[in-house]
């Protein structure tokens, strides 16, 4: 997709500029960023094609900030002095004309995702698959926390993304030894491409077709999902499930490193031994470390034991000892 993606050397100072963010969203998803933006000194204007009445819970999370509110349509005029036009990731920019017609005319733009990427602080791990995504955040949040409790975590733990809350309020209080858990949508994802940023450790659930009435394609769809690797540093970290057929170029192509999970024993980092979640890594099968007995998890169902494998390889891979994981799932 063309366009330009405000970056960190680029917009980044928001006082007296005029910003559209479009789309407010029913359930909240531009109430964060209209409220950041706002407190940074922009003049917002807020447009949604739904009318005041159906976005009622959206606009009370407003009180007291101010904005200009348009709803029921998208006027192109909204685009001759603006600056800069943030995009709630719910939109389908490829069938949205305010959207065409802001690249047209050049206009800068970005998501609230990709504003947080750019000034986060913090150590990010990034969660994203077909199913399974929203429980493995909380999950890795949790033995987080337990970490943190023990003195085996420095900072603090942070939940956000397509969970939970905005986090753009919080950058001034996220420190640098502080743990970020992002859950990330494929919809999020796909404007991870302007501006080439990546989690520090990259979960990926599994991959299934989903979506794809949005993405047009099963190829389209599997490239928003894989941006969450794409960009990632050299010594940056993946976790994937290690019998996903969809996932299979991606474990050959990583060259990063990597921990694969499986609930067999097939080859893979951890994996389940007699109902025990076991810890091998590749090239270390002489120590294996048992991490939970699936008996114990707080959540039923094997699809929850997958998450629990996936939160406890994220987790290991953050530097959390094995010792810590069971307390948190």
């Amino acid at each position: 997709m063309s366009g330009r993606a405000v970056t960190a050397a680029g917009l980044a100072e928001f006082a007296g500029r005029r910003v559209v963010v479009m789309g407010l969203g029913r359930f909240g998803g531009g109430v964060g960023v209209t409220r950041w933006l706002a407190a940074q000194g922009a003049k917002v204007v807020v447009t949604d094609l739904a009318s005041p009445e159906s976005l009622r819970d959206s606009l009370s999370r407003l009180e007291g900030v101010p904005f200009e509110f348009v709803a029921g349509e998208h006027p192109p005029a909204l685009l001759a002095d603006c600056d800069l036009l943030v995009v709630n990731p719910a939109v389908d920019k490829g069938r949205s004309e305010f959207f065409a017609e802001a690249r047209r005319r050049k206009v800068p733009w970005t998501s609230e995702m990709n504003l947080f990427l750019q000034r986060c602080a913090g150590r990010i791990i990034g969660v994203t698959g077909s199913v399974g995504k929203s429980t493995t955040a909380a999950m890795i949040a949790a033995v987080l926390e337990v970490a943190r409790a023990n003195a085996q975590l420095g900072g603090r733990v942070w939940l956000g993304g397509n969970i939970g809350r905005s986090l753009l309020e919080d950058l001034p209080s996220i420190r640098g030894d502080d743990m970020v858990v992002l859950e990330l949508s494929s919809f999020q994802l796909e404007d991870v491409a302007q501006i080439q940023r990546g989690p520090q450790v990259a979960v990926v659930t599994n991959l299934k077709p989903n979506h794809l009435d949005r993405h047009g394609t099963l190829e389209a769809y599997y490239g928003a999902k894989r941006n969450i690797i794409r960009f990632q540093a050299p010594d940056d970290a993946v976790v994937l499930p290690a019998d996903e057929p969809a996932l299979s170029s991606w474990r050959t192509d990583c060259v990063r490193r990597m921990t694969t999970f499986s609930a067999s024993e097939v080859r893979a980092d951890l994996f389940l031994r007699e109902g025990q979640a076991v810890f091998e890594p590749r090239g270390h099968e002489t120590a294996a470390w048992p991490l939970f007995d699936v008996r114990d998890l707080r959540v039923p169902g094997r699809h929850n034991v997958l998450n629990a494998l996936a939160a406890a390889g994220a987790c290991l891979a953050a530097g959390v000892p094995p010792e810590c994981v069971a307390g948190g799932l």
